[in-house]
């Protein structure tokens, strides 16, 4: 059922949540590529219009590692 061709069958972006109560995933890129990102972090890149730091910290206002709305993401 599953084959081996080399990634075809993914899809741009598919999300799950990770062991530590994070929403995760996979993200599509402008050149056709992929990347694996943490979901509040890609809200955040998505809202300022740039690609976040290793250094930048996001933060849960309220503390729910799923509400990813921009409203409660705090870099």
């Amino acid at each position: 059922m599953w084959a081996n061709n080399g990634g075809h069958n993914r899809q741009p972006e598919s999300w799950w949540i990770g062991h530590k109560g994070y929403i995760e995933g996979r993200v599509g890129l402008p050149n056709g590529g992929q990347r694996r990102v943490k979901q509040h972090r890609w809200v955040m890149e998505l809202h300022l219009g740039r690609r976040l730091s290793p250094h930048d910290d996001v933060h849960h206002l309220n503390g729910v590692r799923t509400d990813n709305r921009i409203e409660n993401l705090q870099l």
